[in-house]
């Protein structure tokens, strides 16, 4: 194979993947990782992770997952972080990915040299300062890690503690302190959520706009089982982003309630305005008192902080949960200008390759909603398959005409969530399962849960036994083309009278409406 020599920068989730499919493609590669050990957020590294102690997945086991090795049976439905931890090291080493790996290993640079490949330099604690010429590099190294902390009004006169939900790690680091926690996505509301639970501490929760809260189950179900879906990635793909808001919100005010039924702040009317968050124990605080919900904050006194409303509120401490500026120091400031234009997105095609540099790649820079491993998985499988020529790659033009379209509409509408991630890459390596091929599946594979051994059916990197795990991480439910209701395959034909070139769904209509 040429070109063979590869880099891969990052140990986390995204770069033990890479590191697999890698080595599958049969690729010379190494992976560097600047820790003392592999699980990127989830080693729980201070000034590495943002992972505080009592923290468990906001998504269930089953997406928590890659589509090769699913958790033990026993796993609780929403693993803690040291069960997840616990998972990438076992999957580190039933791959046997160890001998591939560089720890304590840190990249400070990394520059493209025309006809010679990139040209990767680090320091390790052993050996010091050296520098190696790669053929491609995977860069993996995280999303998470620069926090981003807004410059408000009077924080340099707050003579109080300010920190980053970054830093946070056990509620008891706040006894008997008045906490304002800014920022109500999923990670500001689980951490008022956790703060609360110590009596001792007043919890104010400040946010922008309040949001729909939807719990870790719904129904019975995991929620991440019923909200992405093959079904709602097809959807977004045939109609305007507003067109199913209504029915979404419905849904969360019947399964989980609205806000303003536990006491808490209303939110607006239009789900898309407001937006969504995740957490199970957060609006249950707000109705017993233990969280006190505000809107955005004006400005900040010495030991204060008063809010756009003009009420006050005394405080010791503010910790920010506004997310994180994308952070890639290493990259030579050649490759950095070309794909970057701002703290919040890169300018690829479909969040991977760039024509510029065509043995570059990246896993996993930008934000979903939803677990992270079954897009992260699919990124790695295309990028091998593509340079390895299993996968044919797109054209220069084909890729300079989605950036151009990306950057017209990028940090606009919502945040979009894993259906759309994974099913974006999929459908651009040949991972999606022909769901004529799976007449048997074809219910379940649109309606059910998006597991991540559905994406293993066919394409290159296919297992023989996905199938069989399929329906195994599906609790053996099957739901064939005969099965669809009446109002789901309504909803299909209407999807298929959009997306005319989808000549398959028409198809399986087809199929369906003869067996009824």
């Amino acid at each position: 194979m040429k070109l063979n020599k590869l880099a891969i920068i990052g140990g986390g989730p995204s770069g033990l993947a890479a590191l697999k499919f890698a080595l599958d493609d049969g690729f010379d590669v190494t992976l560097f990782e600047q820790g003392k050990e592999t699980g990127g957020q989830w080693a729980q590294t201070p000034g590495q992770s943002g992972v505080w102690d009592s923290l468990h997945t906001n998504s269930s086991k089953y997406l928590t997952a890659f589509s090769d090795m699913p958790f033990p049976e026993d796993t609780e439905l929403y693993p803690s972080h040291a069960v997840v931890k616990q998972y990438l090291d076992d999957y580190r080493e039933n791959f046997g990915l160890s001998p591939y790996i560089k720890l304590n290993t840190t990249v400070n640079h990394l520059e493209y040299i025309a006809g010679k490949g990139y040209e990767l330099s680090c320091v390790t604690k052993a050996n010091g300062p050296r520098s190696e010429i790669f053929d491609r590099v995977i860069v993996a190294s995280g999303r998470f890690n620069k926090p981003y902390i807004p410059q408000a009004a009077g924080l340099d006169k707050f003579t109080g503690r300010v920190s980053h939900a970054f830093n946070y790690r056990r509620n008891s680091d706040f006894s008997g302190r008045r906490v304002l926690v800014v920022g109500n996505r999923v990670t500001g509301s689980d951490l008022a959520a956790d703060l609360s639970l110590n009596e001792s501490v007043t919890v104010i929760s400040s946010c922008r706009k309040p949001k729909y809260v939807v719990t870790k189950v719904i129904n019975g179900e995991p929620g991440d089982h019923l909200l992405y879906t093959r079904f709602r990635y097809l959807s977004a793909n045939a109609f305007p982003p507003g067109a199913g808001a209504e029915r979404l919100k419905e849904f969360i005010i019947k399964s989980c309630g609205n806000p303003a039924d536990f006491d808490g702040l209303k939110p607006a009317e239009n789900i898309l305005e407001a937006g969504v968050t995740v957490s199970d124990g957060y609006l249950t605080q707000v109705q017993k008192k233990r969280i006190t919900q505000k809107l955005n904050v004006g400005h900040f006194n010495a030991r204060s902080v008063v809010f756009e409303d003009g009420t006050e509120e005394a405080i010791d401490d503010v910790i920010f949960a506004t997310g994180y500026e994308l952070n890639l120091p290493f990259l030579s400031r050649g490759i950095y200008h070309a794909i970057n234009t701002g703290d919040q997105h890169l300018d690829l095609y479909k969040y991977t390759f760039h024509p510029l540099f065509p043995n570059l790649a990246f896993i996993g820079q930008y934000l979903q909603s939803g677990s992270f491993f079954p897009s992260l998985e699919l990124q790695a499988r295309w990028i091998t398959g593509t340079w390895s020529n299993n996968i044919p790659g797109a054209s220069e033009a084909g890729m300079l005409d989605w950036i151009a379209d990306f950057k017209n509409t990028k940090g606009r509408g919502a945040m979009p969530g894993l259906h759309e991630m994974a099913g974006l890459v999929a459908n651009a390596a040949g991972f999606e399962p022909d769901l004529n091929a799976f007449p048997d599946l074809a219910g379940s594979l649109l309606f059910g849960p998006l597991l991540p051994s559905q994406f293993r059916l066919q394409g290159h990197g296919s297992m023989p036994d996905a199938k069989a795990v399929y329906l195994k991480d599906n609790a053996g439910k099957v739901n064939s083309i005969r099965d669809l209701s009446d109002q789901q395959l309504n909803q299909l034909k209407a999807v298929a009278d959009v997306l005319k070139e989808n000549t398959g769904l028409r198809q399986l209509i087809e199929m369906s409406t003869a067996m009824k």
